[in-house]
């Protein structure tokens, strides 16, 4: 019908045929939206089938067809604003499209500028106007549209002369209650550095705040009931020291009551003029004026009188409070930078930023706030606050507050001893660091710490004290983990595991005291969770760190920003979780659901609901979140560690990427964005210049558009070799249909090597020096990304596809020479020796070790031993495709067939032994780790041993410090916690080998 210009005149015909090809796969757009829009064309006046075809094309994002459908709705019912809008919508959808070409991009930009540019210019038109007219930006939502255009389309030039006139500038939106409108613009100028005009607009608006205040205050002090009663309040303040609730209820109420009634522009200054935004960027704004000095000085009058005129009013909220105390102290700190060195002595700032954290220690922002201000004090101006707040957190009558404030006091140190100074100096004990940290202020936290915690765990007001005990927990922990060693060159060749070098002692103290303070609460912060999430990883007990992870009940909306968290390399660490025979236990299926509901499901709801509901600014932040899910790391990593998950029950995946509609688009080019957010593991508890603590808890380096994409043509290397031909398929000519099989497989496999090569930034011989150093360069930022087993598997892997290439080229596709034998036999060797190489990193331990702990260190790298086997399943199988292809060949081609035979199945037969060699050393291992689990002994009493005994001869740093906080430990963790731990991470560790004696090799 598309061919033959068919017209069909009727939706219900069309909606018919639609229903009959919705399971084919067919070009929507060129297809069914093309006589959807030819319907539209030829019957114009029919509204109805016009919208049902517009709707019918948006489910199938065909934006193409819907954006002359809206063109001919808008032309044929100018009247109607709704359909003004969609069409400007589809026109600025499809210049952002991949579907048009350069020039379409261009011409749709423009002409979406001009189509929403000449509606706001009817905004401000009023209805005694002659020139009235229906269609004009009226909403929030319309507004936001108008915007996302222009800031898309016209140069930032262009935007900023035309926000800073009258009626497109933020005040002018913000009178008319616009207020995330006002927002918008007024961060656009921000971004682009307006600073005289933003200095304007923002006293403007607290000018503005002000007069209204101090209106409101005037008339609730003259209200005879608020007098009356704010005597009763004052005179019950000072008989009883406080106020009954029933008064207080009563004042609030009568002054409300005498609150004037404010239009939409009051109301909107008053919403803004208490946030921290507008506060920094006037502060910011003032620096770069010529007479700084007295600006700041008349800001810092502004922002008080605003804050008295507010308490005056009763609309001094405490989130305020905090927003005005941290911008006066921000002032101060400005003013300093202006003043001479005496004018504002250098006690003054650290009066008002202890005054500041004693104020606000309760808010979760206050550590943050105070570490930005501590960056700028002097080494002496850090010692006399450290000391100060050190002592009003003694001193304080309110235990929770002491010990909140001493909390504090910890964790700014634990962030001065891991920020250096450029000498290498440590900044509170003046000690020379060798590393990135401090050693003897990370000693004196700890025990500061766990002093602290032993005294809070044994008070009466525990109950009331328990987040910070969890907090000081926390920053105990960090110090024993970065103590340790953990994240120092954890992943040195040979290093089968990220805890390979570390003190494992006091690894597991850290684990142990995080633990026990799980075994006495159920009130626990999301950070200390996590931590025990990612330790329990690093060292095997999956089933525990899984019990923690359940707890977060993690829902769709943030699947994709926490989910790695978890699943990055769970399958190569515990298979067993994968050898279930139901989908639903699949321990990836959730993630894949959401993911798939939200791209293909999900989107076209989202899309038709904000077109009835008139949002259509929301449309284009819809689909730039969609590309962000398509091309994340955690859809990728999803769906390649099901696929190695699934391999464990000893059968190849039974789809393939290109049938994964998640995947079958996303190439090389693609870059893949993780949209991880470590907000979670507290990085501002790490100084600058450290390794932040999210990454020192990862097993191995964080996820990057690199490794997702190695795993991608891993695993599409391995769709190749797996393929079988359907038993149906019997061609009739099996000659030419091999030949065309194998040109087909050599295009494929060298699309797929050429990949990996660039990806692992492999080079061949002949480069210059500058081109070396280039390549070498490439190369350390592969080996930054990935653990030193991914690196032997995606090497390995390389190796493979490039022997098949070469085997298809000089042996199927043309004969081979005995030059090119000799290179293949070569490259099978390197092949089996790269692959010995891998094995004997997986068995390696530390050395000076006693051999009871080398079951621990077993348990640790079970991410190389998953890896290795995967490297042992894509030689097998990449074995037997070039055996099977062998057998092709003879069956077209006897004599060349055995010829070729003769020389390359001795060399697959080397693959095939080095391959039960892998196989049998994993199962060795699985043995052996089993055996361990059920010696004798016990497990309480060898992790008992482990975490409180003594190896000073083993780990050698800080033997004083191990011994004796393995003392101190012991005073906040009964011998019945201990023991209850230990038996939960035996375990643990039994369950992961019980999935892994489940693994099928065969």
């Amino acid at each position: 019908m598309v061919k033959d210009n068919v017209t069909i005149k009727d939706a219900d015909t069309l909606d018919l045929y639609e229903f009959a090809c919705h399971d084919s796969a067919m070009d929507y757009p060129a297809t069914i939206g093309l006589l959807r829009t030819r319907l539209v064309k030829a019957i114009p006046k029919d509204q109805i089938s016009s919208l049902r075809c517009f709707s019918a094309c948006l489910w199938y994002s065909d934006w193409r067809n819907a954006q002359q459908i809206a063109a001919s709705l808008h032309k044929n019912f100018p009247r109607i604003r709704r359909f003004q809008f969609q069409y400007i919508l589809a026109t600025h959808i499809l210049a952002q499209s991949d579907t048009s070409t350069e020039k379409e991009r261009n011409m749709f930009a423009g002409l979406s500028k001009a189509l929403a540019d000449k509606a706001f210019a009817h905004r401000g038109l009023t209805p005694d106007d002659e020139n009235q007219h229906d269609r004009i930006l009226a909403t929030e939502d319309e507004l936001h549209l108008w915007y996302d255009i222009r800031t898309h389309y016209a140069t930032v030039e262009e935007n900023v002369k035309l926000f800073l006139q009258p009626n497109y500038g933020p005040l002018a939106f913000l009178e008319e209650g616009f207020v995330n409108m006002y927002q918008n613009i007024f961060c656009y100028l921000e971004e682009h550095q307006a600073w005289d005009a933003l200095f304007q607009i923002g006293s403007k608006v607290l000018e503005t705040a002000i007069r209204i205040s101090q209106g409101d205050a005037s008339s609730i002090d003259k209200d005879e009931q608020v007098i009356a009663l704010r005597k009763r309040v004052d005179k019950e303040r000072r008989e009883k020291s406080s106020v009954s609730e029933s008064l207080a209820n009563e004042f609030r109420d009568a002054i409300k009551k005498a609150t004037p009634n404010h239009g939409k522009s009051e109301g909107s200054y008053l919403n803004v003029c208490c946030e921290y935004f507008l506060y920094t960027t006037l502060i910011d704004a003032a620096k770069r004026q010529p007479n700084t000095k007295q600006v700041l000085k008349q800001l810092q009058k502004s922002l008080t009188k605003l804050g008295n005129a507010l308490a005056r009013s009763d609309n001094l909220k405490p989130l305020f409070r905090k927003n005005r105390d941290v911008a006066l102290l921000r002032i101060l700190y400005a003013r300093n930078e202006q003043e001479t060195p005496h004018a504002i002595g250098p006690s003054t700032q650290v009066t008002h930023l202890i005054d500041l954290i004693v104020d606000h220690y309760q808010d979760k922002a206050c550590f943050g706030e105070a570490v930005s201000f501590i960056r700028r004090l002097s080494q002496e101006d850090v010692a006399a606050f450290l000391e100060t707040l050190g002592t009003r957190g003694a001193k304080s009558a309110d235990v929770y507050q002491g010990l909140a404030l001493v909390s504090l006091r910890l964790k700014i140190r634990y962030f001065l001893a891991t920020t250096p100074k450029d000498n290498q100096m440590c900044q509170f004990c003046k000690t020379v660091v060798n590393g990135s940290s401090c050693d003897v202020c990370l000693i004196s936290i700890a025990t500061s710490a766990i002093d602290v915690y032993r005294h809070g765990m044994g008070d009466n007001l525990r109950e009331k004290i328990l987040d910070t005990l969890s907090e000081l927990a926390l920053t105990g922990a960090a110090c024993l983990l970065q103590l340790a060693g953990i994240g120092r060159a954890s992943w040195k060749k040979g290093r089968n595991s990220p805890i390979y070098d570390i003190n494992i002692q006091l690894f597991l103290q850290a684990i142990l005291w995080l633990e026990s303070y799980v075994m006495v609460s159920n009130s626990m912060n999301g950070t200390h969770r996590m931590f025990l999430v990612k330790l329990y990883l690093l060292m095997g007990c999956v089933s525990r760190a899984k019990a923690h992870w359940a707890a977060f009940d993690i829902k769709n909306a943030i699947v994709d920003s926490l989910a790695l968290l978890f699943i990055d390399r769970l399958s190569s660490i515990s298979p067993g979780f994968f050898t279930s025979s139901t989908s639903r236990d699949n321990p990836m299926h959730p993630y894949l659901l959401h993911f798939t509901r939200a791209l293909k499901r999900g989107l076209p709801n989202s899309v038709l609901d904000c077109i009835d509901n008139s949002n259509y600014g929301a449309i284009p932040d819809l689909y730039r979140r969609v590309d962000k899910l398509t091309a994340s790391c955690t859809t990728i990593t999803a769906v390649v560690e099901e696929r190695r998950g699934l391999r464990s029950k000893g059968s190849a995946v039974s789809h393939v990427l290109e049938d994964e509609p998640l995947m079958r688009n996303i190439s090389v080019e693609h870059d893949v964005i993780d949209l991880t957010n470590y907000e979670i593991l507290a990085p501002e508890l790490t100084g600058t210049g450290s390794t932040p603590l999210y990454e020192l808890l990862s097993y191995g380096p964080l996820p990057t558009s690199g490794r997702a994409h190695l795993g991608l043509l891993a695993e599409r290397f391995l769709d190749f070799i797996c393929y079988v031909v359907p038993k149906e398929y019997k061609p009739s000519k099996t000659g030419i249909i091999f030949h065309i099989d194998w040109e087909y497989a050599l295009a494929s496999c060298s699309r797929l090597e050429k990949g990996m090569c660039f990806l692992l930034a492999i080079s061949g011989d002949g480069l210059s020096e500058q081109e070396q150093i280039h390549v070498d360069h490439e190369q350390g930022l592969v080996l930054k990304s990935l653990t030193t087993p991914e690196v032997w598997y995606h090497r390995i892997v390389w190796r493979l596809a490039k022997i098949v290439k070469d085997v298809l080229k000089h042996g199927f596709v043309s004969s081979s020479t005995n030059e090119t034998r000799e290179d293949l036999r070569a490259a099978i060797k390197d092949l089996v020796e790269k692959f010995e190489g891998q094995t004997h990193d997986f068995l390696a331990v530390p050395e000076g070790i006693p051999s009871k702990i080398h079951a621990f260190h077993g348990f640790a790298a079970l991410h190389a031993m998953g890896m290795l086997r995967e490297t042992a399943l894509t030689v097998k199988y990449t074995t037997a495709y070039l055996v099977l292809a062998l057998d092709k060949l003879k069956v077209v081609d006897k004599t060349r067939g055995l010829s070729e035979s003769a020389w390359l199945a001795p060399e697959l037969k080397k693959l095939t032994i080095s391959v039960a060699e892998a196989e049998n050393t994993i199962k060795n291992r699985i043995k052996l780790l089993k055996t361990s689990l059920n010696d004798p002994d016990g497990w309480q009493d060898r992790l008992n041993d482990w975490t409180f005994g003594d190896y000073t001869t083993v780990y050698g740093r800080n033997k004083e410090f191990v011994a004796k906080m393995s003392n101190e430990l012991k005073t906040v963790v009964s011998k019945e916690q201990a023991q209850h731990w230990a038996d939960e991470v035996g375990e643990s560790w039994r369950e992961v080998i019980k999935g892994w004696s489940a693994v099928k090799f065969d």
